[in-house]
């Protein structure tokens, strides 16, 4: 009877988080292989006051999401709201009281765990990196099995690479308010992206691999890398690139997960090891601050939480001086990127852009100012469980892992993990306009959860004595993932297409036909018009940026381009009449996509030709 009431639990504890299709098969997996491994379930009275006060910590913020998040879905319903959270976190209390009792007593560390060969190995490199093409070829809208990258944001990093390599400079010449370094590792790889994105896609291969590496590195912490973990990577990996947040491929938070990964990597092998950041950690660990710092500054929250928990652990030791050469060393890695990248604007005589297009822009134009500093706490964390709840596997799994590390009774461990994920948040939604992607930016986080997944599904493997059943089930468990993200994927609507269908190329054919290739993408974001074409925009602000606000010359210039008739060609998504500007509407074309919220949209896009007779 117990039994049955724990597994009841844990179906509430994974109902709070609002599955829907095949997320519900994942979760009665995660439910079964729970409850292989239930070692007695006990009633709340059997447990220590310390767990019990934990597990209602624990509940109150699982309630506060899913009253959140729940309430999103029903709308003004708030009595069906109430009732629904009032259920799941009982379920979610009594699922965790038990799992911070159990999962001491399961072995999921070897004891001679660092005496033991845990290294990932060159045929353990080979395969992750052949996961990495797997994962972004049928993941990502760059690869060459899609027709293009149909994000804005990807676009205008494409545009702006290949406008730097032809002379332009940043900021000056070539208006974005993404930061330098997103666009400075894009020029290596411009010279593949001549009408396709083969560059992007080489370049998220890479960085794919490099997270793939760590995560594995952060798990081989807590479990040795056996068969199951190398097995369990693909599904995860492609679960991972098949939330919400994730969209086509691409954006900022993708190529953030590596430096983030890092962080989190020395963090909890210092805490697994006892003992301070070594010199060369500190360098590593400012070395990569500066590469969120110049992609995206809101990205260096997780490292505000990392120097306070060394700052902590110092304190602590009472090793003062280890502190002053550690916050040296930290400081020497910041900057070993950091003047590199303020020497080109130096350079160039463009500081002036860089601080009015990346810091004032962002800071005061794009993220608003009407949210008390008092209230900016509470108002991150409704957004961030707002966004969770619509990338419910990337919850799970950061659920999954927090829970892990509380069960593990680690204390510095806990406070790490706490204070890197507070802090974190915290920067991401630090602005009044949240993006549907911010939360990508958590996707460290969901590593822990790997690990509690992996022992999980290790220790349920030893139960199975033939080896060939064993494989047969592991092969069709990946699978079944597998094809489970795939399907999930914003991106593969798409997969497959001829690329000299949609508009974009469409366009392009009819604009280097007429010889005078000049085109302006009007009045919305980057299309990939300019990539279709194989053209570098002549003038600054070459698409149209969100939230312009009192930015006024972002709306400005584009609008005298069309009045004066500097250009022959003008794209837009929506029907102008600009016929009074001396252009006449050329063609019209169509294509579907699948939207920000997950639902199959239509765009249309519309050519319109200067009349040169006019």
């Amino acid at each position: 009877m117990k039994k049955i009431l724990f597994l009841l639990s844990v179906i509430l504890f994974f109902a709070g988080f609002s599955p829907r299709g095949w997320e519900i098969l994942l979760c009665l997996f995660l439910t079964l292989l729970i409850g292989v491994l239930t070692i007695k379930p006990g009633l709340p009275g059997k447990h220590g006051s310390r767990q019990m006060l934990l597990s209602a910590v624990i509940s109150i913020f699982y309630a506060l999401y899913v009253f959140i998040t729940f309430g999103d879905i029903a709308g003004d319903n708030v009595i069906l709201t109430g009732v629904f959270t009032l259920f799941t976190t009982a379920g979610a209390f009594w699922f965790i009281l038990n799992i911070l009792g159990m999962l001491p007593k399961i072995k999921t560390t070897p004891k001679n765990l660092e005496a033991a060969d845990n290294n990932i190995g060159k045929a353990g490199m080979l395969y992750l990196f052949i996961v990495s093409i797997i994962n972004v070829s049928f993941m990502c809208q760059s690869s060459p099995l899609y027709p293009l990258n149909y994000w804005d944001d990807v676009n205008s990093y494409v545009t702006v690479s290949r406008a730097l390599v032809s002379g332009k400079i940043l900021y000056k010449d070539i208006f974005d308010h993404k930061g330098p370094l997103l666009h400075f590792i894009n020029i290596p790889f411009s010279a593949f992206n001549h009408q396709s994105y083969l560059g992007v896609y080489i370049l998220e291969v890479i960085f794919c691999f490099f997270w793939l590496v760590l995560a594995l590195k952060i798990m081989s912490l807590y479990v040795r890398l056996e068969r199951t973990c190398f097995i369990a990577v693909l599904p995860l990996a492609m679960l991972t690139y098949s939330v919400n947040a994730f969209h086509y491929g691409g954006s900022t938070e993708e190529y953030a997960l590596p430096f983030l990964l890092l962080g989190l990597y020395i963090g909890l092998k210092i805490i697994r090891e006892d003992r301070l950041p070594k010199i060369s950690e500190a360098f590593i660990a400012g070395l990569a601050s500066a590469f969120l710092f110049w992609m995206k500054f809101t990205l260096t929250g997780f490292y505000i939480g990392f120097i306070l928990f060394v700052v902590y652990r110092c304190i602590r030791s009472r090793a003062g001086l280890t502190l002053l050469k550690l916050s040296g060393m930290f400081i020497a890695g910041f900057a070993a990127l950091t003047l590199p990248v303020l020497s080109y604007f130096w350079i160039t005589g463009s500081m002036s852009y860089l601080y009015e297009a990346y810091f004032y822009f962002n800071i005061f134009v794009y993220s608003g100012d009407s949210v008390s500093f008092l209230g900016r706490i509470p108002y991150s964390l409704i957004l961030m469980f707002i966004q969770l709840g619509r990338n419910r596997i990337l919850a799970l799994s950061i659920a999954v892992g927090l829970i892990s590390v509380f069960a593990r009774r680690n204390k510095d461990e806990i406070i790490f993990m706490m204070l890197s994920f507070f802090t974190t948040f915290l920067f991401l939604y630090s602005g009044e306009k949240p993006m549907f992607y911010y939360c990508f930016g958590l996707a460290c986080f969901a590593v822990s959860g790997w690990t509690g997944i992996v022992t999980l599904i290790r220790n349920t493997m030893k139960r199975i004595k033939v080896r060939p059943r064993k494989i047969l089930i592991a092969c069709l468990a990946s699978i079944a993932f597998c094809t489970a993200a795939f399907a999930a994927s914003d991106s593969t609507l798409i997969i497959f297409r001829d690329r000299e269908k949609y508009p974009q190329y469409i366009f392009a054919r009819q604009i280097l036909d007429s010889g005078d290739p000049t085109v302006l993408n009007f009045k919305c974001l980057d299309s990939g018009i300019y990539n279709a074409t194989d053209t570098v925009p002549d003038f600054r602000f070459f698409y149209q940026v969100n939230y312009p606000g009192s930015y006024t010359k972002a709306v400005k210039e584009p609008l005298d381009l069309v009045i004066r008739r500097r250009v022959r060609f003008v794209v837009t998504n929506d029907f102008y009449d600009l016929s009074n500007c001396g252009y006449r509407l050329k063609d019209a074309r169509s294509c579907y996509y699948t939207d920000i919220n997950g639902n199959v949209a239509q765009d249309v896009y519309y050519l319109y030709e200067l009349d040169l007779f006019a």
